[in-house]
């Protein structure tokens, strides 16, 4: 019979402590999958390493392990097979302001701010190992202020862009699995802003936004293809253009422990003229979810829009089910041998 795959982050080891890092591209469960040789730690020992896994099935080439593989505490661990990495960003940036960094922008712990600056950058956001989205902008001036990057219990942030132009593009066309080609742009004269949320993502969560723009134009065009990229299987297409002279937008979030997350968001515009039309959906095997996108929008002098996604995970309700938190067998405190004590319940790996 199988055996609970061991991941990274959240799986117990050795006596009392986490496998602490795993595989960079192959997730379990909505974790990294564990391997042979992958570090943990021990609250009575320091560190160890996972000493036995799989004889027959393998991750970026090193076998993966399970619940009750053996751990050895005061072992260092085994260098992993290379496997891709995401290429560094790239960026270029000029302005007027002072102590900024090289995207042009000045960063601080509750504020970030672009003043009579530009900037270019490649980067690689589906993290295959080279850069596939470029983008550029200007902007007079550009300044968040809050605290929405934080781990703070309440977070808000307030937003205030004058003369902002932005532009970007991703293709990605070389591999089985994924597919993109996507292109934005957009300019705005003046937007005021804000948004607040109380929560943390995955488990509780509400958050509220909305934003105001004057003399403002947008137009983009998306077509993305999951075929087991991240465990996705899938599209995403949205196609649309719009101007107005005055829009205003709400928005809103709900996370109820990652069983049912939901967002939304409703337009208004006068002035205006543009259409727009979006669908997606895609299935998530790392967390067993049905995913749905749908948006629209249509302006003629007055206008009208939305955007809605709905996600439904079934993972956490078969892990609060299935996991329990009967204690296993230890082994002597004065030894450092042990073995891997949880697992994913879902994922039976075999010998």
């Amino acid at each position: 019979m199988g055996k609970p795959a061991a991941r990274a982050r959240i799986d117990s080891s050795a006596h009392t402590g986490p496998i602490q890092s795993g595989s960079s591209n192959v997730i379990i469960g909505g974790f990294p999958a564990a391997r042979k040789g992958d570090p943990l730690s021990c609250s009575q020992h320091g560190q160890g390493s996972i000493l036995s896994g799989s004889t027959t099935v393998f991750v970026n080439g090193l076998p993966l392990a399970r619940e009750g593989d053996k751990t050895g505490c005061n072992t260092s661990a085994t260098p992993a097979v290379a496997s891709t990495q995401a290429a560094p960003p790239q960026y270029w940036g000029g302005t007027a302001a002072k102590d900024a960094g090289k995207d042009g922008a000045i960063h601080g712990d509750v504020y970030d701010a672009r003043v009579l600056g530009a900037y270019a950058s490649l980067e690689d956001k589906s993290g295959f190992g080279k850069p596939d989205t470029a983008s550029a902008g200007f902007a007079l001036a550009d300044i968040t202020v809050g605290n929405t990057q934080s781990q703070d219990k309440y977070k808000g942030e307030v937003r205030t862009k004058v003369g902002v132009a932005n532009a970007s593009g991703t293709l990605v066309t070389d591999r089985a699995d994924y597919g993109a080609i996507n292109l934005n742009a957009n300019a705005t004269a003046i937007q005021y802003g804000a948004s607040g949320s109380i929560g943390k993502e995955g488990e509780q969560y509400g958050g509220v936004g909305g934003d105001v723009y004057l003399a403002t134009a947008e137009a983009k065009a998306v077509s993305e293809m999951y075929d087991g990229n991240k465990g996705r299987y899938g599209f995403n297409v949205e196609l649309g253009a719009e101007a107005a002279a005055v829009k205003g937008e709400a928005t809103a979030k709900a996370d109820f422990y990652g069983v049912v997350v939901a967002d939304g968001k409703l337009s208004g515009s006068a002035g205006s003229a543009g259409a727009s039309a979006g669908v997606g959906t895609w299935i998530d095997s790392t967390d067993y979810s049905f995913n749905l996108k749908l948006s629209g929008e249509l302006a003629v002098a007055l206008g009208l829009g939305g955007d809605a996604s709905i996600k439904l995970a079934l993972k956490p309700i078969l892990d609060w089910i299935y996991d329990d938190d009967e204690s296993k067998p230890s082994p002597a405190a004065g030894s450092g041998d042990g073995v891997i004590k949880t697992g994913c319940v879902t994922v039976l790996v075999g010998d």
